[in-house]
């Protein structure tokens, strides 16, 4: 394919062939119109949900494929489907090389070696000829830009402490912002793939500016918000957004200008941020991981029926109106107590003064799954709110969840809990049912693992990191 005179080719990605024909179509469409673009005008990840529910895979597919492109001046840009079944190395990138895909899918059937290996093995015995593919598929060393801290410090910096640990159990090496011996300059010349919040830059894109220029950019943005409702506390409500905080704007500049795909913890998220107008790039949902060595349920089952008052807790690292703390002290005033302990760990408002919950101060992690294994129902009264870790802590505790309706809430708990909408009686029949099928809400929890998820973030990571390596790269430059 052309542009102001210069070849481009298309290389090797980590696709299947439905998706190949749809990208393919899509070029048709749009790249004579327009010109030469380096993303492509659909959304490829879109197809990772499909994926992870057929074989639990989310985005490396049943096997990884090539295909060939070739540009005519007169007919457009045209595809060979026959090539499809033999993943093929477009010369000039890495000399012609077809394997066969049925002995790529018997090596591989794990996914879990990247494909250069097995070319490598195969080209000794059968391809003399072709080129070394290590240089460019060769995945091994990941930067996070944010500063890590130990916990107590919000469920941003909870994740990315699980997702480090997972991580570096499979095998990668990280590079944290805030790490000793100069982490910045390690991050710029050694990570393969950088992983970002949403506004963690602050504005200073000097790093994003020269790792794109020299075309070592893999950028995976991970967002949540929009800050319009999770910190400024907006309605969606609206026919019209009113003016975008500058936290958003921020997001949607870093994500055009230099991410390749974005991870949203939920659904919800995901559709909060399109109706304010931020349609960011390659959107895919993984939910936050959790630490299973830290979080999880205790050894001997709760026995909710006995003659024992029940213990309802919460927990909060945030004190902003939209957590509900107005929720817990409706409750403060109509819960029974004779029949229901409530116990809040966390920060709060100076205006959140209850006469019968207890209050306990912020604790770090360890501390926090023990007060959740001492608990039978976790109650999760935040609002607006793109996916909460407290809530996924108090799953992988073993607890049962009800939750405010109306955000993520639902997607996070599924049938491990029951939804309420406002406060009032409606709650406290929420509460009661919860009581009477325990058991069946306990039965339904379901977490995913440290590596589950960690697997689905590498996955991401190494897609940018084939695509950086061989998406329309400039022939004169390979």
């Amino acid at each position: 394919m052309t542009k102001n005179d210069t070849n481009y080719v298309v290389g090797w990605m980590v696709l299947d062939q439905d998706i190949i024909k749809d990208m393919i179509t899509q070029i048709e469409k749009q790249l004579p119109k327009h010109g030469y673009s380096g993303h492509f005008p659909f959304n490829v990840l879109q197809y990772g949900n499909k994926a992870i529910s057929e074989n639990n895979h989310f985005s490396e597919f049943f096997t990884y494929a090539t295909y060939a492109l070739k540009h005519e001046s007169t007919e457009g840009l045209l595809y060979v489907t026959k090539d499809f079944g033999k993943p093929l190395r477009n010369d000039g990138i890495l000399r012609s090389c077809v394997f066969s895909t049925g002995i790529y899918q018997n090596e591989q059937k794990d996914l879990s070696r990247p494909p250069w290996v097995i070319w490598e093995e195969h080209k000794h015995h059968r391809f003399n000829s072709c080129a070394d593919a290590k240089g460019l598929f060769e995945f091994t060393t990941i930067g996070i830009w944010h500063d890590f801290h130990p916990p107590p410090w919000g469920g941003g910096n909870q994740f990315l402490l699980a997702l480090r640990r997972g991580l570096t159990e499979l095998g990668f090496k990280i590079i944290g912002k805030n790490d000793p011996d100069k982490p910045v300059q390690r991050i710029k010349k050694k990570s393969q793939a950088l992983l970002a919040n949403s506004v963690t830059f602050k504005g200073n894109t000097a790093i994003l500016d020269e790792l794109k220029e020299k075309r070592k950019l893999a950028l995976v943005h991970r967002v949540d918000g929009p800050y319009y409702v999770a910190r400024y506390e907006r309605s969606l409500n609206f026919t019209k957004p009113g003016p975008l905080p500058t936290e958003d704007i921020k997001t949607k500049e870093i994500n055009q200008n230099y991410a390749c795909a974005t991870i949203f913890q939920s659904k919800w998220s995901i559709d909060a941020n399109i109706k304010i107008g931020l349609n960011l790039r390659n959107p895919v949902v993984i939910p936050n991981m959790i630490d299973e060595n830290v979080f999880y349920p205790p050894k001997l089952p709760r026995q909710v029926h006995q003659d024992r008052k029940l213990r309802i807790v919460a927990s909060s690292h945030s004190t902003g109106a939209r957590k509900g703390f107005d929720t817990m002290m409706w409750l403060d005033e109509n819960l029974d107590f004779g029949k229901y302990d409530f116990v809040y760990m966390g920060r709060y408002p100076d205006s959140f003064v209850p006469k019968h919950i207890k209050i306990m101060d912020e604790k770090d992690s360890n501390a926090v799954a023990d007060f959740l294994r001492t608990a039978d129902i976790y109650l999760a009264s935040s609002r607006l709110e793109p996916a909460s870790n407290a809530v996924s802590e108090a799953l992988a505790c073993g607890l049962p969840v009800l939750y405010q309706d109306g955000s993520s809430h639902r997607e996070l708990v599924g049938n491990a809990g029951i939804a309420y909408s406002r406060p009032g009686p409606g709650l406290l029949q929420a509460l009661e049912e919860v009581v009477e099928n325990y058991d069946t809400y306990v039965k339904a929890i379901h977490v995913p693992t440290m590596n589950d998820i960690a697997r689905q973030y590498l996955a991401i990571m190494r897609w940018c990191f084939y695509m950086k390596n061989t998406l329309l790269l400039p022939s004169k430059d390979i």
